[in-house]
């Protein structure tokens, strides 16, 4: 009996603090197999804290491209301080959290290794910061992060939601409102590709807001670091009677 609970103690001490690979395909979405995915994580659990883990990421060629802890993981929250790398191995980025806020100190480098960025944060506020060019020359300041935009700013969003959606007639007559939210990606050249729902009200509704976005036309592209990169936008698009 005692050899069969010490084996049964060993298999949950394993399995507990053991680790996962998780794989993701081109847009993010987790997939079952290697052969389907882009890349891959890997969870390596804390052996003194049960809500911290280790997360890295790499590409199929077995290429790391970040590396930070998440605690809790249930919840994804970022802590300490969190690397990534460029695709050939060069450090790209290194940035500091603290509950899931970039707190202290955010380096990124250029390919060739050149400092490329110091800012400085408290409590996900940007006290300071410079940037540099390839060659070391400090240049004129930009943001971290550019977040995609609608031609125009958000007031022409709402102009555009206004004037192009139309409330189904089965929904309408039955007095059914709310709102759904669509989930989408904002290429690099500004057209909207993945629309999906991942609020839902009914299944008229939640076509009619697809197609609303589905037919939006190109955004401006969000930037990171001064490059342009694809976006995860998300969207709630209300239907109210009133």
């Amino acid at each position: 009996m005692r050899t069969f609970l010490v084996l049964i103690l060993v298999v949950l001490t394993l399995t507990f603090f053991g680790q996962d690979t998780i794989y993701f395909n081109r847009i993010g979405d987790e997939v079952n197999s290697i052969e389907l995915a882009q890349k891959y994580d890997v969870i390596i659990r804390d052996s003194t804290d049960i809500n911290k883990v280790l997360s890295r990421t790499y590409l199929i060629s077995g290429q790391i491209i970040s590396e930070g802890y998440y605690k809790p993981y249930s919840k994804k929250i970022k802590q300490e301080k969190w690397k990534e790398w460029y695709e050939l191995g060069q450090l790209r980025t290194e940035k500091n959290y603290k509950n899931g806020i970039v707190n202290g100190e955010l380096l990124t480098y250029w390919e060739n290794g050149q400092t490329k960025r110091r800012d400085f944060y408290e409590d996900g506020v940007l006290k300071n910061g410079k940037v540099w060019n390839e060659k070391g020359r400090k240049v004129k300041y930009y943001d971290y992060i550019i977040s995609p935009e609608f031609q125009g700013g958000i007031s022409n969003l709402y102009k555009y939601l206004q004037s192009n959606v139309r409330y189904p007639q089965a929904s309408k007559s039955s007095g059914i409102e709310g709102r759904v939210v669509v989930n989408f990606v904002v290429e690099k050249d500004g057209t909207i590709s993945n629309a999906r729902v991942v609020v839902s009200v009914n299944n008229e509704l939640d076509a009619e807001a697809l197609r609303v976005v589905n037919k939006m036309p190109k955004w401006i592209p969000g930037l990171i670091d001064g490059k342009i990169v694809r976006v995860g936008f998300t969207l709630p698009i209300k239907f109210s009677l009133n």
